[in-house]
Formats: structure tokens, C-alpha cells, sequence
């Protein structure tokens, strides 16, 4: 399911920087289980470098994109990639077992992005709420994982 969802929101971001309404990405969302079905390493690869070409055009980063939580700067939709990539990845290492291995710096740019929006983004349907208060000893993986309701 997370590699579906993956693949999903990755083809949709491409979408999304090529002017199509948010909906597009709410429709990829809808059918993420059977997103690469048939080979899903192959098809996350390939759209990753599709995404990876889209965002490297002169004019994707200060494009207008309309996403499910508001219009933005596609410098902005690149900054929310980055950012659900990170908790995707802290999902993927947890369900293998494994220590998620990003250095704190990644971590703390990635809270710094999402922080403003916390309360905002529960709302949107593509973060869950808060699920824990936090502490003053708080490492910068647990602040990202609270904020992003894991």
C-alpha cells in the first residue's frame, strides 16, 4: 500500500506541476493500491525521474500549482515531496525494522516546513492529527513523527 501510495502521489505531483486541478491528485490517492501493479520498483523509479525532470524546468519553481491544501509556488510543492518522502521513508524503515538513517539536519528542515502548518494539515485529509503531546527532551525525529501523527 505505502509503495502504491508512493507511486500515486509521485504521478500526480507531475500532474499537478503541469497544471492539473488538485482533484488529480485526490484521484491518483483513490486508486494507490493498484498504482504499479506490475512491476511497482519500475514504476516508482520512473516516475520519480519523471518528477525529478518536471521540477527541473526553468519555470517549476515559481509555477502556480493548486494542491489539495491550497495553491501554491511549485517551489513550495517540491518542499511538501521532500517532506512526505521523509515520513514516508521513517513509515517504510519502521514496517522493515529498520533505523531510519536521516541526519537530524534533514529532520529538522523537514519539522521546519510542516510546524507552520500543523494544525492545518490534519484537516486536509493527508496528514493525521497530532497524536501525542511533546516534551522539552523531544529528538527531531520524535518532533516530525508528532506533527505528522505517527
Amino acid at each position: 500500500m505505502l509503495v502504491g501510495h508512493l507511486i500515486a502521489t509521485t504521478i500526480a505531483y507531475e500532474e499537478l506541476l503541469g497544471g492539473a486541478p488538485a482533484s488529480a491528485l485526490l484521484e491518483r490517492m483513490s486508486n494507490q493500491a493498484g498504482a504499479g501493479a506490475a512491476d511497482p520498483n519500475a514504476t516508482l523509479v520512473s516516475a520519480v525521474e519523471s518528477l525529478r525532470v518536471a521540477f527541473a524546468t526553468p519555470t517549476s519553481m515559481t509555477a502556480t500549482v493548486q494542491h489539495p491544501i491550497g495553491s501554491m509556488r511549485g517551489s513550495d510543492l517540491l518542499g511538501l515531496r521532500i517532506s512526505e518522502n521523509t515520513i514516508h521513508a521513517w513509515d517504510l524503515a519502521t514496517a522493515l525494522g529498520l533505523e531510519l538513517g536521516l541526519p537530524d539536519q534533514v529532520l529538522d528542515l523537514v519539522y521546519a516546513r510542516l510546524a507552520p502548518q500543523a494544525e492545518v494539515l490534519p484537516k486536509t485529509g493527508l496528514f493525521a492529527a497530532q497524536q501525542r503531546n511533546h516534551g522539552s527532551d523531544e529528538s527531531s525525529l520524535d518532533r516530525l513523527l508528532r506533527i505528522s501523527g505517527r
